[in-house]
């Protein structure tokens, strides 16, 4: 009971396949996790395999042969699955050969399968959001807390004339024209120190001289 509240914390579910039935053996937290609470703990591979999606079946199965026949100790694939609802659902799924005959074909192949739809949208929500910085006809540059950058969109690269590569983790006092006085530079820094935005124009050096 224990195993299976730490399995439910997080977000994991339980399986074992043996290659001599065909049928996977699925723990019940299969069904919250699939949404599927008339799911059977037996099923076979056919049925199992028409859960994920279209476009990852071919890979998974072709993965999964060569784990039944033995020439795979382990698997760990990222997968698409249709639940219940019929919404997509993104599962992290790994196992591994647990033992084999005398031919060396398994016996056993157990693992769990861990929801990863979460932690998916938020790295689409950030491909998306470098997307739109790359995009950017406006400078932006990212720096750590000590002032270095970390990062500059296309549109630094074309007003300063200095690339990525060579600016990352330098200060940004590369730019620095001479126009703008001490406290302009502090003002700004102290209001982003405390996590405040900035607005403004700053008139910038080029990196071959002019402004």
């Amino acid at each position: 009971e224990r195993l299976r509240m730490a399995l439910r914390g997080a977000n994991l579910a339980a399986w074992e396949y043996r290659p001599s039935s065909g049928n996977f053996h699925l723990e019940q937290e299969w069904r919250d996790l699939l949404g599927r609470g008339d799911l059977e703990s037996e099923v076979s591979f056919e049925e199992f395999l028409q859960w994920v999606h279209p476009d990852d079946r071919a890979g998974f199965e072709a993965a999964w042969r060569k784990l039944e026949a033995g020439s795979l100790s382990e698997i760990e694939m990222q997968l698409r699955f249709i639940n219940r609802p019929g919404a997509l659902q993104f599962l992290s799924l790994s196992g591994r050969v647990i033992g084999k005959n005398a031919d060396a074909a398994p016996l056993l192949i157990s693992g769990t399968a861990q929801d990863v739809t979460s932690r998916h949208k938020q790295l689409e929500t950030l491909r998306v959001q470098s997307a739109a910085l790359d995009a950017a006809a406006n400078v932006v540059v990212i720096t750590d807390a000590e002032g270095k950058i970390e990062w500059a969109n296309p549109a630094f690269t074309r007003v300063s004339g200095y690339s990525r590569e060579e600016v990352l983790g330098s200060n940004p006092r590369v730019l620095k024209s001479g126009v703008h006085p001490p406290e302009f530079y502090r003002e700004l820094w102290r209001k982003l120190g405390r996590g405040e935005a900035w607005s403004g124009e700053l008139t910038n050096r080029h990196k071959d001289g002019r402004l």
